[in-house]
């Protein structure tokens, strides 16, 4: 089956550290195992369903062999979302490289603006198998940042060996607090990225093993440029 892994952080920054070095994808279709495609995308901001424009775009063949990152990757094609967020590449490609390599689409982090991957200096997203719908339909979401302050206090006698807790929005989860049992009356104070106008969904965790701990969940809807305060009393 031909599926699609979204490669972050470090591979990210492996294709950035190797831009000096990259030259045009020519194709050799010689061997007739060339197709027409088109590689299309919008980057756009959840909820609010705005587009976000003129936002670099670029496509490499990267080695799926790790001993080979830093060698150059063929660039595919470049250029920057339309008015509507919209990137649209008609290129040619031999399908055959993707035995070797992996279709990579990449586009810069936003200053304003988070991704549910973790972030380098460019979010990407890589194709292992050539797959035309997929390469027609690509999705880049966007989040607006705003900052989620956590204050937890130690207010019960209970014993535990470990404190946790974890911000999740959108399948994106961040462990923001990892903690030994404190004194009663112990109070921190925890600030983190999260996303604006959605649900941050918080879970934390009193466990003394796998198996033995209490689970707590909570939610709640961040709003931009507002004082968002969590409060835990543990």
């Amino acid at each position: 089956m031909k599926t699609k892994t979204f490669l972050i952080g470090f591979f990210g920054f492996l294709i950035a550290s190797s831009c000096e070095k990259d030259k045009k994808y020519e194709p050799d279709c010689s061997l007739g195992h060339c197709v027409n495609v088109g590689i299309r995308g919008v980057l756009h901001v959840n909820p609010s369903g705005k587009k976000l424009s003129n936002v670099p775009v670029e496509v490499f063949f990267v080695s799926k062999n790790p001993h080979h990152w830093f060698a150059p990757t063929p660039k595919v094609a470049s250029g920057r979302t339309n008015k509507d967020g919209v990137f649209n590449f008609n290129v040619t490609i031999d399908t055959s490289f993707f035995a070797t390599h992996n279709l990579t689409v990449r586009v810069p982090c936003q200053k304003d603006y988070l991704s549910t991957w973790l972030e380098h200096e460019y979010i990407t997203q890589s194709f292992r198998d050539y797959d035309e719908k997929m390469l027609r339909n690509i999705n880049f979401e966007f989040y607006i940042r705003t900052t989620l302050t956590i204050i937890y206090t130690r207010t019960e006698i209970d014993h535990y060996g470990g404190f946790h807790v974890e911000a999740c929005f959108d399948n994106r989860c961040a462990l923001v607090v990892i903690d030994r049992m404190p004194e009663l009356g112990t109070e921190r104070v925890r600030q983190f990225e999260t996303a604006a106008d959605i649900y941050t969904k918080i879970t934390w965790i009193k466990a003394n093993n796998a198996v033995d701990r209490e689970t707590f969940v909570d939610s709640l809807i961040p709003r931009r440029n507002e004082n968002n305060v969590f409060i835990i009393n543990y």
